[in-house]
């Protein structure tokens, strides 16, 4: 928790990395099903 009051933006970005990665992942699983 410490870390993330000193650098608030870094933890933020993190989570959208793995959502954005999630994202892709599903679209990727999506298209391989059609």
């Amino acid at each position: 928790m410490c870390s993330a009051t000193l650098l608030p933006e870094e933890p933020i970005r993190e989570k959208k990395k793995l959502k954005k990665k999630k994202k892709i992942k599903r679209n990727e699983e999506e298209s391989s099903t059609l």
